[in-house]
């Protein structure tokens, strides 16, 4: 039910965007945050699912606890970065309104974090690297859903 209820959400805007030829009053920067955190999402569960050292990492962490990511979660993962893929291309092939770009605060967020990311890889483990990407991924989604002005 979670999977289909949160799939299923996605596909409403990609087919609006295509029968108006528009994606006029949609928020580019929710596009930019959901591309942006589905990539995040998709590479902590790919790590996750398939790297023995992540999880043997995580499980000596952990009080030998295994991780909890499965299929359906790397599937959903992906799934959701492509559709949101999707309706980032849309917002540069329809037509737009001409003040509708990235905001100053979401550019800096994603240079920031991308910065942030980068000297993880150079000074710290690849778990480390890894959880940050789901913080980075927190971020987005808490960010996203906060009312704009």
């Amino acid at each position: 039910v979670y999977f289909a209820a949160w799939s299923f959400s996605f596909y409403p805007q990609i087919i609006l965007n295509y029968k108006r030829k528009s994606v006029e009053g949609l928020s580019i920067d929710f596009l930019v945050y959901n591309v942006y955190g589905f990539t995040c999402y998709a590479f902590f569960n790919t790590a996750f699912f398939f790297s023995k050292r992540i999880g043997d990492e995580y499980a000596r962490r952990n009080d030998g606890h295994q991780n909890l990511v499965r299929f359906n979660d790397l599937f959903f993962s992906y799934h959701a970065l492509i559709l949101s893929l999707v309706t980032f291309a849309q917002s540069f092939y329809y037509k737009r309104g001409p003040t509708q770009n990235a905001s100053l605060t979401a550019r800096v967020f994603f240079f920031g974090t991308i910065s942030g990311l980068c000297l993880s890889l150079v000074f710290s483990s690849g778990y480390n690297t890894v959880y940050l990407l789901s913080f980075i991924k927190l971020g987005c989604s808490m960010i996203k859903y906060v009312p704009q002005a």
